[in-house]
């Protein structure tokens, strides 16, 4: 009568090594983690950072980089129409930094354009400014407000109390000289709070500096990819 020996922890330890190969999808390749273990080295003394990708691996690498670059470029070439409103010639600084603004936007590719623009390629004589502006408003992707008076900012409160889809689109920057006046505890606490849109500058500084610009920029580019994502993501 033949009776089995059990086998040795050694023997044991070596079946499911082998076990292991057989059940490994890759040609009886094993486990990276497995295989440094067997071979008795030391994982924390391993070099990670000098292991490379496989030929095929970089090839498909390759395929991905031409694939992001393709996306990049047509987010960075998707337009937005945007205004930037604000004082005219005469504001000194204020237009100076209007006309900065402009410049940058249409350097990144955006339709960025004065009301003045808008109305000499279209103009509309027997309409008031009120309503020209309004529309024009409802047109655009974004409209940047460079303020320094109480009126001028009342007066855009006056469109973005006419609901979410009007106030949303305004981004103001506001002289932070007039705080403490009705505009600043109504009108602009209350676009505040629903939108976050509004920005107190200190001048000359932030002017000079460029911080006006670079949250003009910041925000463009926010709703660029935000818009191409609406028209594009549906189709992947």
């Amino acid at each position: 009568m033949l009776v089995s020996r059990p086998r040795s922890n050694r023997t044991a330890r070596r079946g499911r090594w082998q076990d292991q190969r057989a059940c490994w999808p890759y040609m009886g390749q094993v486990p990276l983690f497995d295989n440094l273990r067997y071979i008795n080295m030391d994982l924390d003394e391993q070099d990670w950072s000098s292991v490379e990708m496989t030929p095929r691996a970089r090839q498909r690498y390759d395929r991905f980089l031409a694939q992001y670059r393709r996306y990049l470029k047509k987010v960075q070439e998707f337009p937005l129409a945007l205004l930037v409103w604000g004082p005219g010639p005469s504001g000194g600084d204020l237009y100076r930094k209007r006309l900065e603004i402009r410049a940058q936007l249409r350097d990144r590719g955006f339709a960025a354009v004065f009301s003045e623009e808008v109305e000499r390629d279209c103009p509309v004589p027997d309409m008031s400014l009120r309503v020209k502006e309004l529309l024009q408003l409802c047109s655009a992707d974004l409209v940047v407000v460079i303020q320094a008076s109480f009126g001028s900012v009342a007066e855009v409160h006056d469109f973005a109390s006419l609901g979410q889809a009007i106030g949303g689109k305004l981004m103001i920057f506001i002289d932070s000289t007039v705080v403490g006046g009705y505009s600043s505890l109504g009108a602009l606490r209350e676009l505040g709070l629903q939108f976050g849109n509004v920005h107190y500058f200190e001048y000359p500084k932030d002017v000079v500096e460029c911080h006006l610009s670079r949250k003009v920029i910041e925000r463009a580019e926010a709703l660029r990819h935000a818009a191409w994502q609406r028209k594009n993501l549906k189709n992947l």
